[in-house]
């Protein structure tokens, strides 16, 4: 179906009232999937020596005591705006997807250091069910979902 047919259908989709008067043709992404797969991997290329540069400054400071929540929650919030961004080039957009697993891990693992298990998979599974909320991109809220079924599966087992 071309797009002049596309439009007309929802035109008249509109004026029958089956569809409400906002209603608009979804915005399509134009970028091809090759050049998304290429930029993700140069993005994640980057981001690991990146990564380590971080730990190795911060050190101490990234594993123990109150360090380890700030910084995990600093790098999440982070991500969460950078994928958010509707401008943001695709390899800044593709670097949010490295600092939400490493503020995410960072979280989980000072909540399970500091926590019982059951609350800290509690309270992990609530955490990731905001980034769910947060985070716009469908699938990427799949995985972050299925993590969360995960650990709501570890708190209420015996």
């Amino acid at each position: 179906m071309n797009a002049d047919r596309l439009d007309q259908t929802i035109a008249d989709a509109i004026s029958a009232g089956v569809l409400p008067d906002d209603a608009r043709r979804p915005q399509q992404d134009a970028r091809p999937w090759p050049v998304v797969l290429l930029t993700a991997l140069g993005a994640w290329l980057a981001a690991i020596p990146l990564l380590i540069v971080i730990g190795l400054a911060l050190g101490e400071a990234a594993l123990e005591g109150v360090g380890t929540y700030a910084i995990g929650g600093v790098l999440l919030v982070g991500a969460i705006v950078l994928l958010r961004a509707r401008a943001a080039p695709l390899f800044v957009e593709q670097l949010g997807v490295p600092a939400l697993i490493v503020g995410g891990s960072l979280l989980g693992y000072a909540l399970f250091r500091d926590l019982p298990e059951r609350s800290a998979a509690a309270a992990c599974a609530a955490l990731v069910g905001v980034v769910v909320w947060a985070v716009p991109k469908p699938w990427l809220r799949v995985l972050l979902g299925a993590g969360a079924a995960c650990l709501v599966g570890l708190a209420v087992a015996p």
